[in-house]
């Protein structure tokens, strides 16, 4: 690439915990890219744990949740998270969501270059606009782990790994044995554990059938041997309890 090696990146992840995981492969990718570089990630607050552990960067930066009835809502706006994003001076910005807000926030930060796709009309915000595959004027589907390595790629990132990975710190270990044998499972047996998790957080448009889970749970069961727990938030008790 003919742009100067960035010395201060900031990537910005995606705003879910599954996108999230999908997005430690172009994490991993932006590391070995830039090994020198001062990497921060930029997530949403309620997600952060899930890569505290994450040895690719060097900072996490957090976007704060807007919270109805607060009155200092400056504090938690895109102006005022331009403004703490503006005291990093960062080199570029890649971006994975595909957002208008973010691509806006990086603009209003001064970060000088700024690469992202070109979606939701946002590409006048963006230095480098990468196009998504299109046929007859339609999207192609591509999954979402690769539609962000993508991003590394162009920045020339030649054959990233694409093994989503994830770091717990011995805190976390800890804490997940003590439910595990409170549930009954010795995590020291050769025992395989599967975890069932069929909630999302738009509902039902985005879950499978409950028997569905239920018959692959089954599944695992007697043909691997394995133990199976199922998993969710508390708001999500009703279909746990239906699987």
């Amino acid at each position: 690439m003919p742009q100067n090696t960035p010395q201060r990146v900031l990537v910005v992840l995606p705003n879910w915990i599954g996108d999230l995981v999908m997005a430690t492969p172009t994490l991993r990718a932006t590391r070995h890219l830039f090994p020198h570089a001062h990497i921060t990630a930029l997530v949403r607050s309620p997600i952060k744990p899930v890569i505290e552990g994450c040895p690719w960067v060097d900072r996490i930066a957090t976007i704060r949740p807007r919270r109805k009835g607060r009155a200092d809502v400056r504090r938690t706006g895109p102006f005022n998270l331009a403004r703490r994003l503006a005291a990093g001076r960062f080199d570029i910005a890649i971006l994975l969501p595909n957002s208008f807000r973010s691509a806006l926030i990086a603009r209003l930060a001064g970060i000088p270059r700024r690469v992202g796709y070109d979606r939701d009309g946002r590409g006048f915000l963006l230095t480098d606009r990468l196009l998504p595959r299109r046929t007859q004027g339609r999207f192609i589907p591509v999954s979402t782990r690769d539609y962000y390595l993508g991003l590394v790629r162009y920045l020339g990132a030649a054959d990233p790994d694409p093994t989503m990975q994830l770091f717990t710190r011995p805190q976390d270990d800890q804490r997940a044995e003590e439910i595990l044998r409170t549930a009954g499972f010795d995590p020291s047996s050769p025992r395989r554990l599967v975890l069932v998790n069929p909630g999302a957080s738009y509902g039902q448009a985005k879950m499978w059938y409950p028997e569905r889970f239920a018959a692959v749970a089954d599944r695992c069961a007697q043909e691997l041997g394995a133990a199976v727990a199922v998993t969710g938030s508390p708001r999500e008790r009703p279909i746990l309890d239906r699987v």
